[in-house]
């Protein structure tokens, strides 16, 4: 499978408010296949998983029209802690990340994170996958990707 492979990112981003300048070095680049890995970063109390799923499928228009074939979320994996939202509970938390990972899987194609454990991959912050986390997650998208 030849081609080049770059790795786009900025932590703490939302789906609803994408990184201006990493989207234009992104059209610029102009990929053929973009793999969006979730973290959760948009979830709170209050938030709407239904205007969530719908951030996400606007990223995914802008992408297409700007020349990416394929455009694929990893689903949103679990997470422990919650620094930005005191009052969020993980019952809480993981009620949201269901209802958007089924939203996505129907209106999108979604990478599956099956083999990602909570709290064994993560590191200590709860938040962030670990070595062992990550290492999965490549393996993930790159078994996704050869299937292509």
């Amino acid at each position: 499978m030849p081609g080049e492979l770059r790795f786009f990112a900025k932590g703490g981003m939302t789906a609803a408010r994408p990184d201006v300048e990493l989207l234009q070095e992104l059209k610029t680049f102009q990929p053929h296949v973009v793999v969006v890995v979730l973290g959760g970063n948009d979830i709170c109390t209050s938030s709407s998983p239904a205007d969530i799923v719908s951030s996400l499928l606007r990223l995914q228009t802008q992408l297409h029209e700007a020349g990416t074939t394929h455009v694929h979320f990893c689903n949103i994996c679990e997470r422990g802690y919650f620094p930005k939202d005191r009052a969020m509970t993980k019952k809480c938390f993981n009620a949201q990340r269901n209802k958007i990972n089924d939203c996505l899987n129907k209106n999108a194609c979604v990478i599956e994170l099956k083999k990602i454990r909570f709290p064994a991959d993560y590191h200590t912050d709860m938040v962030h996958m670990n070595e062992v986390g990550n290492t999965k997650l490549f393996r993930h998208i790159r078994g996704f990707l050869f299937r292509l």
